[in-house]
């Protein structure tokens, strides 16, 4: 028996449009969301695609064309205009490119005859294709250069940009102190986030209060929690400054810290025989050293001597082992220090430590939520199980539920220590320097981070820099990637069945 609906045709041809309809607005909401993706997809990839081409500029390089185009520049705004334009492109015949370049036309290209901003790629050339090692090239060394393949070029421009600190020469750049910065402060607040974040919401979730009042203020620390997760950054940088780096005053100051471990003071003197003698002096507020007769001080090998001091005006003594010891009466040192990597001090100051301190603050909301989420969506019945089983509370959390809620915990760190590699405003408040040149040697050291390097670079005018901003920007997805891959790996390690 047919249903009523079907039997009379105005209700069967009402419901026939109505469903109809629906088809169509199903069909409408799929296409907006097809076309939603693939939006987001195109502008990814147009992004993407743009970062690469502007980095490409940058790695396929030759030190030649940046010779040729910077020549070219210089001399257009010149004495004489014309000559630019008698300079050929990069890629033209060796010899012609070898002559217009060599304004002595002795057959020599010197470093004094080209562009200012073209002598530190001129200086590349130099290391790879001088034979001679006079600091010049001659017609065929220049040849080779011009004929060497862009994938070579290729090659040695990533290693330098890899392994070089900043330099005010692009062609000399690279991102070796930001990088490892970077993996310092982001491990620093990795393991500070990780252990607080994780516990706070074990806490939260699985000790829950009975007592009226303590459920009032549980409550209350998780909706500051869920706020935190949406202040912004710059504000925890201002936090930092005042609870990492100083210490809100109560422990001294960064350049006069209430206690240091791990650190040695010496006095330095330069001897007239050019020896450098150290020293030792209890701490760095201690009045500096005074050179004087039978002073004992050590070498920078360790051995222990002591100084011949001279009146000022008396003539240097004969003896090359008395000169080597020998200072003015009166000259005082000057303080140096020597740290070990175990250094620390309190307060933190400007350094690594405060920095990862810093950005655990950032996305410790964020870790402590999501875990919170993955604690959540364990099942009830594996808790009763274990209580029933005679396990008490805590050896229920870490047999049964936090195993279960690992892959859920991971997923949050990721997206946590993903925000904490790109953020900038903190770090720059924390740091306020920009240009490093060394890689940080303990965590109470000065450091820079990628995001930072990369500002800087993109902020100047010179396009060469633009390009390096971009290959600094390849550098952190690939430490983003790593570090996300590497936390992929440990989540499917630490997974364990429900069942």
């Amino acid at each position: 028996m047919k249903p009523t609906v079907l039997q009379d045709p105005e209700r069967r041809a009402s419901a026939m449009r109505s469903i109809a309809g629906r088809r169509r607005r199903d069909r409408a909401f799929l296409s907006f969301c097809v076309a939603t993706a693939a939006t987001s997809v195109l502008v990814l990839i147009v992004l993407l695609a743009s970062i690469v081409l502007q980095a490409a500029g940058h790695a396929t390089k030759s030190p030649v064309e940046t010779i040729v185009v910077e020549t070219r520049q210089e001399r257009k705004y010149g004495a004489d205009p014309a000559s630019a334009e008698r300079v050929p492109s990069a890629d033209a015949d060796p010899a012609a490119l070898f002559a217009a370049l060599d304004e002595n036309g002795d057959g020599q290209l010197r470093r004094r005859e080209l562009a200012r901003d073209a002598r530190a790629s001129f200086g590349r050339l130099v290391d790879r294709f001088d034979r001679d090692d006079d600091d010049r090239l001659s017609a065929a060394e220049f040849a080779d250069a011009a004929d060497d393949s862009t994938i070579q070029w290729m090659r040695r421009n990533l290693a330098i940009f890899l392994s070089s600190p900043p330099n005010p020469e692009p062609a000399e750049a690279g991102i070796y102190p930001a990088l490892w910065g970077t993996v310092y402060v982001c491990l620093v607040c990795a393991l500070f986030t990780l252990p607080i974040g994780v516990g706070t919401a074990i806490f939260l979730e699985e000790f829950q209060p009975r007592n009226r009042w303590v459920k009032r203020f549980h409550a209350f620390v998780q909706l500051n929690i869920a706020n935190l997760a949406g202040v912004p950054s710059v504000v925890y940088g201002i936090i930092g400054v005042t609870a990492f780096v100083g210490m809100f005053h109560l422990l001294g100051e960064a350049r006069k810290p209430a206690l240091e471990i791990g650190v040695e003071y010496y006095d330095q003197f330069v001897t007239a025989g050019d020896q450098i003698l150290l020293v030792p002096v209890e701490a760095a507020g201690s009045p500096l050293s005074v050179a004087r007769e039978g002073l004992e001080a050590r070498t920078p090998d360790g051995r222990t001597i002591e100084m011949h001091a001279l009146p000022p005006g008396a003539p240097l003594p004969d003896d090359p082992q008395l000169l080597a010891r020998t200072v003015r009466e009166g000259d005082e040192g000057g303080r140096i220090s020597e740290k070990a990597w175990y250094y620390t001090r309190l307060p933190f100051g400007r350094s690594v430590l405060a920095g990862g301190l810093t950005l655990m603050l950032v996305v410790l909301p964020v870790v402590i939520i999501a875990s919170q989420e993955a604690l959540r969506a364990v099942p009830d019945s594996l808790r009763t199980g274990a209580l029933g089983l005679g396990a008490t509370r805590w050896q229920m959390i870490r047999r049964v539920t936090l195993p279960a809620a690992i892959p859920g915990i991971m997923t949050g760190s990721i997206i946590a220590m993903s925000r904490a590699i790109g953020e900038a405003a903190p770090i720059l408040i924390i740091s306020g320097i920009v240009y490093i040149s060394r890689v940080p040697q303990h965590l109470m050291d000065d450091f820079t981070v990628l995001p930072l390097q990369i500002f800087d670079w993109a902020g100047r005018a010179q396009q060469p820099f633009h390009e390096l901003a971009a290959s600094g920007i390849l550098v952190l997805l690939a430490v983003l990637l790593s570090f996300n891959a590497l936390a992929v790996l440990l989540r499917h390690r630490l997974q364990k069945p429900l069942s």
